[in-house]
């Protein structure tokens, strides 16, 4: 089993295995190295620390039957400050919409499962925009 260390950038994506700019967002973190991690709608009830592979978190056995979610969401894992600025930079440089809906996994969030999170930087994302918009 891997030990934090040793552990390579990955990030978890929701709804975004269709378009073409979802094939480019693949394509630049296969070659920057990044581990891609699709989550299905049925794992929507998992730790995300788990879905990660965080030595010592756990799959439980929730499945997701119910709830969900459309939106476009990404958690980046192991990302230091330059590769999430080079990221991001990439999806100006490539004029791809921005993914509204992006977190970073923190040891606090890790424990959460994907509903979860998911409503929490909903709430944040519309309390951002309703504060820039008054």
């Amino acid at each position: 089993m891997e030990t934090m260390n040793e552990m390579k950038p990955s990030i978890l994506l929701y709804n975004m295995t269709e378009g073409e700019d979802n094939e480019k967002i693949r394509e630049y973190l296969d070659k920057t190295g990044v581990r891609i991690i699709d989550v299905p709608a049925a794992d929507y009830l998992q730790p995300l620390g788990a879905l990660a592979g965080v030595p010592g978190m756990e799959r439980t056995a929730n499945i997701n039957f119910g709830a969900g979610f459309d939106d476009r969401m990404l958690i980046m894992f192991m990302f230091d400050e330059m590769r999430m600025n080079a990221f991001l930079a990439f999806f100006r440089q490539e004029g791809i919409p921005s993914v509204a809906l992006k977190a970073v996994m923190t040891p606090t969030n890790a424990e959460w499962d994907s509903i979860k999170l998911h409503d929490e930087i909903s709430k944040e994302h519309e309390m951002m925009h309703r504060k820039n918009r008054g």
